[in-house]
């Protein structure tokens, strides 16, 4: 991988395992390391909590900076979209691709995946706070108390009950209703956060880019050939 800066050109160098780079100290060439450990289990941790792979390398600034960014931009979500914007539906009508990107973010996501298959049981979900009628079709009939007979409830990081009609008041569209724009910000914001995520979860696993003058490297390669020969 090339890149021109200014007019020097510089290559990236990567090993798995352990990174090396070229450097410049006191006229010499340097070679430090980045341990990473077992690379597999870093990524695995990684992804399950932000910055827990680079905790495991210990590589604790980088832990501190992805945990506390990738969070705060997943918790503002949530709260923005008013604890709706999650979650896991794959119907006619609510085909929740965001999610596959949410799910990033690991454990922090994973709430939805077991308001999910509660959903899908016919169970009330967990933390339940609103509640409707709603008749075959999926339209709205009211809303109620939770625990009222006859009705299905919602919480947060739940999908939306019912059917889902294009020409129905249904249970989504009075979530769009009550949040509007918000409803579409905190899924920017949690969606944002995963991928973010996903790119700490490659770092955890490949390491990190060296940038080093392409030249020197050279000449390193050159030096290596003549002591082999």
């Amino acid at each position: 991988m090339r890149r021109a800066v200014g007019s020097t050109s510089f290559r990236v160098r990567r090993q798995f395992g352990v990174c090396r780079v070229n450097a410049r100290s006191d006229d010499r060439d340097e070679f430090p390391e980045v341990e990473l450990r077992e690379p597999a289990w870093a990524a695995l941790l990684a992804w399950l909590i932000p910055g827990a792979g680079h905790l495991y390398q210990r590589r604790f600034a980088k832990a501190a900076i992805f945990f506390v960014t990738i969070m705060s931009i997943y918790v503002s979500g949530v709260a923005i979209g008013g604890g709706q914007v999650v979650y896991a539906s794959w119907r006619p009508n609510d085909y929740h691709w965001q999610f596959a990107c949410q799910a990033g973010v690991g454990l922090p996501a994973f709430p939805a995946v077991i308001q999910y298959f509660r959903a899908r049981d016919g169970k009330m979900p967990f933390f339940a706070d609103r509640a409707y009628r709603i008749n075959g079709r999926g339209e709205v009939l009211e809303e109620v108390s939770v625990g009222t007979p006859g009705s299905i409830a919602t919480g947060p990081f739940s999908p939306p009950p019912g059917p889902i009609p294009t020409d129905q008041r249904c249970v989504l569209s009075i979530w769009h209703e009550r949040l509007q724009h918000r409803f579409e910000i905190g899924t920017l914001y949690t969606v944002v956060a995963g991928l973010l995520n996903l790119l700490a979860v490659y770092d955890a696993f490949a390491g990190p880019f060296f940038i080093v003058p392409e030249g020197k490297d050279d000449e390193d390669d050159d030096e290596r050939k003549d002591d082999d020969s």
